[in-house]
This record gives C-alpha cells, sequence and structure tokens, in this order.
C-alpha cells in the first residue's frame, strides 16, 4: 500500500476497532457475570494460543494467500488498481450498462486490518479479563493500546529508512 494511503486505511481501522472491541468487550463481561467459569475457557483458550504460536514460530505467513481475502474477493467486485484513496468505486462492467459498486484494494487492506484486530482483540480481551472484570477499564486499557499502536506505527514508519 502506497505510504500516501496509510493514514486513511489506518485512521478507518482505528474506528472499525473502537466499535468491534467495544462488541467483545460487551460480550464478555456478559458471559463473565452469567457464567464465572467462562474465565477458564478464557484461561485455556489463552494457553492454546501460546502452544500455537510456538509451534508456528518459524513459518512464514503470505497476506495474498489469506483465506479472508480470498473470501472477499470472490464475494465482492474488485478493481484492479487504486483509485486514490477511495475505498469504493462505480464502473460499467459492459458497455451501455448501469454502473455497479466495486471496491477498491485499498478496502481490501481495511479487510485485512480489521480481520487481523480481531485475531488480536480474542486473546488480548481475553487476558484483561484475567485482571479485571471490569468493562469500563477493560474497554479504555484495550483503546488507549491501540492508539498507542498506532502512533508507534508512525513512528516506526518515519524511522525505517535509516536503518540498513
Amino acid at each position: 500500500m502506497p505510504c500516501e494511503h496509510q493514514h486513511r486505511v489506518l485512521f478507518w481501522g482505528i474506528l472499525g476497532v473502537i466499535v468491534l472491541r467495544g462488541v467483545m468487550i460487551g460480550a464478555g463481561a456478559s458471559l463473565i457475570t452469567a457464567f464465572e467459569w467462562v474465565l477458564y475457557v478464557f484461561a485455556a483458550f489463552l494457553v492454546f494460543t501460546v502452544i500455537k504460536m510456538g509451534l508456528m514460530a518459524d513459518k512464514t505467513y503470505d497476506v495474498g494467500a489469506s483465506p479472508v481475502l480470498a473470501l472477499a474477493r470472490r464475494y465482492l467486485r474488485v478493481t484492479d488498481g487504486l483509485h486514490g484513496e477511495r475505498f469504493f468505486v462505480r464502473r460499467t462492467t459492459r458497455e451501455g450498462g448501469r454502473p455497479v459498486l466495486h471496491v477498491t484494494p485499498l478496502f481490501l487492506a481495511l479487510v485485512m486490518i480489521e480481520f487481523v484486530d480481531v485475531v488480536f482483540a480474542v486473546d488480548s480481551v481475553a487476558a484483561i479479563f484475567a485482571v479485571t472484570t471490569d468493562p469500563l477499564i477493560v474497554y479504555t486499557s484495550n483503546i488507549f493500546a491501540i492508539l498507542g499502536l498506532r502512533a508507534l506505527y508512525f513512528a516506526l514508519a518515519d524511522l525505517v529508512h535509516r536503518f540498513h
């Protein structure tokens, strides 16, 4: 993704993350309130993810072969190239036809950011509920961490060209 588009994708990604984390934390808090034993399920899930990460430490991940990306390409009309900073464009599919809504690769980048956040949120939300079950503290700590990561991303993006 070109550098000039990163801010826009991350901006909308952060807004999506704020909403998704709120939903996940609300659901987790409701589950814990109703069934306290769910904390043990969260703990088992965290142990499982640590083991899985240890087993897959030496493997590389090809984003282009992602099942989420393949699913999005299968069900959405995707343009071949970027169209500025736009996520959606209207294009005619055949001559004289009506314009049809297409998504751009920039939107696919946003979809991948949201999917990766959901994957990370599952274990981070489970971990923070082990510390406290107060939904306000859980939510605000998650949001501050996300905003800190966004700032760190842009700081590292500025510094990366200085390393050899």
